[in-house]
């Protein structure tokens, strides 16, 4: 499941430069570190090979594990010492710190010079892994570990995948709390989330690495920045996946709730506790910076849906007859108040309420298009519309030339992810006007970049399939 923020636009003439130097410096860390930990990382296993302590360490191993795991200790005992180091769960030794204490107590019974020499030559140049050097490791966790461990990666599909929520979050929110506040805001949260990640076990001889705590902290922030005010949403379960709006922080009990969930019932190694912590830090911190000293840029949270409409006032004659329901009489009267004064948002209500009743609601919805398309009505006020005669936010089948018009009108609007369903019904139900298909790749040009490629591929897809589908008779 995926639920995140869509609304926000990048903009170049308020360049967000502390999060695109963020992104940088994680990238370039990261390039330098994993060349840098291959070569130490196979340097430090030659030592332990070299000195064979895998014959003395994996039995021995092997009989510490048993009474503590007895699950992993079934899918491992019939490994040989030699099995142990082509399968590749010799790391399972190194990085346990209980284990390590286990073999402290087994010297003192059996002391063993050589052995204890060479396994501290084996630490000392494991200890220079940028994980074991920087990291997060709450069993021994260094002063400046708290803030280095934020700049470290796993892998590239680790690091890609925090920059894509670094630069959706950090984007929308440096402009509203300023640079410094921003960085400060970042920061700290990271810490926070390191602390939560630790307190969880405190004996862990594991490394933290990783900026997701502190961008969980980024998208606690973005609920504390917009608070109640309706933000849209994208969001995936599985294969649906749609847009809706919402007050901004109803996510935050959703995405803590995915959070927590994971921290109690997944088994896997994901910090879901440094997700958890930075996720409500970065919320309590910044609501309480709306409540006390620091006031975000009110106008910069504020969204076209909120810009009020004008109401004018419709002929009372006209109103009666829609209230004695005689809407076959009201018609043509109300169709000449919605023509003559487009942003008449009343008028445009009864008509949806009339042509309803005399089954004329898609030739209408044509009408409402065209008058959007005609500049007769402003982003708030189209936005109005949309919302009043398309609530749901999601479009049934509906003929080639409506679709056509409504996608424009969300083109318009910046919505090209609500614009490609409509497109995409209607290349798959076999259209090939050339406006259709010209519309599907400008809507695929709008979604290139952001976060909708899964939709951006279908509909490329789609289009090409008709493109280059054979005439027919």
């Amino acid at each position: 499941m995926l639920v995140i923020p869509i609304e926000d636009k990048f903009s170049w003439r308020h360049l967000p430069w502390v999060t695109v130097l963020l992104i940088l410096c994680n990238s370039l860390i990261h390039l330098y570190m994993e060349g840098r930990d291959q070569r130490l990382m196979v340097q430090a296993e030659q030592v332990y090979l070299d000195a064979q302590l895998q014959r003395k360490e994996w039995p021995l191993f092997l009989a510490y594990l048993k009474p503590k795991d007895a699950e992993t200790w079934q899918e491992l005992h019939e490994l040989s010492p030699a099995d142990a180091v082509s399968s590749g769960v010799l790391p399972l030794l190194w990085y346990d710190r209980d284990f390590t204490a286990h073999l402290e107590t087994h010297w003192q019974k059996s002391p063993d010079a050589l052995w204890q020499s060479s396994r501290e030559s084996f630490q000392a140049a494991l200890q220079r892994v940028s994980a074991f050097a920087y990291g997060l490791t709450p069993a021994e966790a260094k002063p400046w570990a708290w803030l280095s461990y934020q700049f470290l990666h796993g892998d590239w599909g680790h690091l890609l995948g925090n920059m894509l929520f670094l630069a959706l979050f950090g984007f929308a929110l440096e402009r509203h709390l300023g640079a410094g506040l921003f960085i400060g805001l970042y920061l700290l949260c990271g810490v926070l989330a390191g602390l939560a990640h630790a307190q969880s076990d405190w004996t862990s001889a594991v490394p933290l690495v990783g900026a997701s705590g502190a961008i969980a902290g980024l998208m606690g922030m973005y609920l504390g920045v917009y608070g109640l005010k309706r933000r849209e949403f994208f969001y995936t379960v599985g294969f649906w996946f749609g847009s809706f709006r919402a007050p901004a922080v109803i996510m935050l009990p959703v995405w803590l709730g995915k959070e927590l969930f994971g921290a109690y019932w997944s088994d896997d190694n994901v910090a879901y506790w440094a997700h958890a912590g930075g996720l409500v830090a970065g919320f309590v911190l910044t609501w309480a910076l709306r409540r006390g000293w620091r006031k975000v840029d009110e106008q910069l949270t504020q969204s076209v849906e909120e810009a009020p409409a004008v109401v004018l006032p419709i002929p009372e004659r006209l109103l009666d007859q829609i209230e004695a329901l005689e809407y076959e009489s009201s018609w043509p009267a109300l169709q000449r108040v919605c023509q003559q004064e487009p942003n008449n948002v009343q008028a445009w209500q009864y008509a949806l309420e009339v042509a309803s009743a005399l089954r004329q609601r898609e030739a209408w919805l044509q009408q409402v298009v065209q008058v959007a398309l005609a500049g007769q009505l402003n982003k708030a006020e189209q936005q109005t519309l949309l919302k009043l005669y398309l609530p749901s936010g999601q479009f049934g089948p509906m003929p080639a030339g409506l679709a056509l018009g409504l996608s424009e009108v969300l083109l318009r609007l910046g919505s090209a992810n609500r614009a490609a369903p409509l497109i995409l019904t209607v290349l798959q139900a076999g259209t090939r006007h050339p406006k259709i298909v010209q519309q599907a790749s400008r809507i695929e040009q709008a979604l290139a970049g952001m976060v909708f490629e899964e939709l951006r591929l279908q509909l490329q897809q789609a289009r090409e399939r008709v493109t280059k589908a054979a005439p027919t008779a």
